[in-house]
């Protein structure tokens, strides 16, 4: 086989030529993690060592054959572990990587939160980024922990101390009073305004404390990443970014500047999997666009999305698949348990387990930023059912005297859901467009049809037919019709909340937009 012939390096494949040796014209192969196959039909395969193919066109595993041409030996196969199925040549090597080129074409990702790779250039200034996040990560530690102090001895004698201050401008006076006192002279040696960014992030997550949110915690050098942010000071000239204390370091933006008539406001830096990036904010003008007269509803599920408009126009966008990632992922997870703690090897295993999470996520992440894109882009406003995503993802162990039922059950749903991302589809949709919601009770049994209410209409997880009218539609778009109707009712009789978002971010609405690059 020549250079660049065959299929492309998806997997491990192997081409089936011509069949000799063995018993009868048998040819042996060796297994594969992911195995080559001619075409045939669907088919369960048993792990074995070895795999023998007739010139006539059988397998045979161990008591089940299964024929198929002998003509087609000589294409190439795919058999996907996952789904113990034997796919056609040409399709399942490709099918995921078709299904993530069709969500780019119909839904190409706009210039928003687009990191670039920050390249130090040297050692010295590779440990001066590590200076600035371990300063930050100093004080964000030493103020937690006088916070904490302060409000233990208010809480035992309010009256003779006073509660301490979560505001930015009172932790930054105290701030300027521990540098300039001499306790710790090396802060000298770090950027002012840099430092003191850390305490702007640390009185974020107290006011997200109040609200419901995690309590703030203290922040450790070997389990969180290093990361600082740019608050003002920070220029970019051409495709560098200048660091006050640090210097000029090369930005790599393969597509350049989004925004080269911008202004940059501010920029965060984080070191991830041995490699640093910078996320770049720019203030821009952008005039007022065009604002569709659409209205969509969204309906929710395990891994996808249904998407109904107003016009009559509906779709489904589904989530990458990432079953053969997590199958990699969990076997390399064994693997530092069997490796020597502090070592190099684990050390590097541990590596390429984050570099597996961070593709996972970013894959995650970057369907997400699509598909909000795309229905802001489609609808001036968009009805979401109102859900409780924390209740519905709890766990259903229970406890030693009431323990729970179906857990294992449970728990794969919770993680789908989970990996879904329903949170974060709200928020992004948040700042992307208007949003409403309703009550989304019975949207899943109710025809959109006839409106009658029956449990036995959702036959499967995703068909739906009505035992009234018998309508049949896609379970997911069904509930969607019967989101936007309540949407739309709701709107006008003013039963509607929307969020406190200001959309006036991305979607152009107004004249002003702080945008991330």
């Amino acid at each position: 086989m020549g250079r660049g012939e065959g299929p492309p390096r998806c997997g491990l494949f192997l081409r089936l030529s011509s069949l000799c040796g063995g018993g009868e014209g048998a040819s042996r192969i060796r297994q594969r993690p992911i195995y080559p196959f001619p075409w045939g039909c669907p088919l369960t395969m048993r792990s074995q060592s070895w795999k023998w193919f007739s010139s006539a066109g059988s397998l045979f595993t161990g008591g089940e054959t299964a024929t198929f041409p002998g003509a087609l030996i000589q294409n190439w196969g795919y058999i996907d572990r996952t789904r113990a199925a034997v796919w056609p040549p040409g399709l399942a090597p490709f099918h995921q990587q078709r299904q993530r080129d069709q969500l780019r074409s119909t839904c190409p990702l706009p210039p928003g939160p687009l990191p670039a790779r920050l390249l130090p250039g040297t050692a010295s200034k590779a440990r001066q980024l590590f200076g600035l996040a371990g300063a930050g990560r100093f004080i964000w530690n030493h103020f937690l922990a006088k916070h904490q102090a302060a409000y233990q001895l208010h809480k035992e004698n309010p009256e003779h101390h006073a509660k301490p201050s979560i505001s930015f401008l009172s932790l930054g006076k105290e701030f300027t009073q521990l540098r300039n006192s001499g306790d710790f002279p090396w802060l000298q040696g770090y950027s002012f305004t840099i430092v003191r960014a850390a305490l702007q992030s640390l009185s974020l997550a107290f006011q997200g404390f109040f609200r419901g949110k995690g309590h703030p915690r203290f922040k450790a050098r070997g389990r969180d990443q290093p990361r600082f942010t740019i608050p003002d000071k920070g220029k970019i000239k051409g495709d560098r970014l200048s660091i006050p204390g640090v210097g000029l370091l090369r930005l790599r933006r393969h597509s350049g500047n989004p925004y080269p008539e911008g202004r940059p406001v501010k920029a965060a830096v984080v070191h991830e999997c041995g490699k640093w990036y910078a996320t770049v904010c720019y203030k821009v003008d952008l005039p007022p666009s065009a604002e569709p007269e659409r209205v969509a509803a969204m309906d929710c599920n395990c891994r996808q999305v249904a998407v109904v408009y107003s016009d009559g126009t509906s779709e489904i966008r589904r989530q990458p698949d990432t079953t053969l990632l997590q199958i990699k992922l969990k076997r390399g997870q064994r693997k530092p348990g069997r490796q020597q703690k502090g070592s190099n090897r684990r050390q590097r295993t541990r590596t390429r387990l984050r570099k597996l999470h961070r593709r996972i996520r970013n894959m995650a992440n970057t369907w997400r930023h699509r598909l909000t894109r795309h229905v802001a882009d489609k609808a001036r406003l968009l009805v979401l059912e109102k859900l409780n995503t924390q209740a519905m993802t709890r766990s259903a162990q229970g406890t030693v005297a009431s323990p729970g039922r179906n857990v294992q059950q449970k728990a794969g749903l919770n993680r789908s859901i989970l990996a879904t991302g329903w949170g974060e589809i709200e928020q992004m949709l948040g700042y992307k467009t208007r949003v409403v919601y309703v009550n989304g009770a019975y949207t899943s049994r109710r025809c959109s049809g006839c409106g009658q209410v029956d449990k036995a209409s959702r036959r499967s997880q995703s068909t739906f037919h009505c035992t009234s009218c018998g309508y049949r539609a896609n379970a997911d778009l069904n509930a969607a019709q019967n989101i936007l109707a309540s949407g739309v009712g709701a709107t006008a009789r003013g039963e509607a909340f929307s969020l406190e978002t200001s959309t006036i971010r991305e979607t152009g609405l107004g004249h002003s937009c702080d945008s991330w690059s």
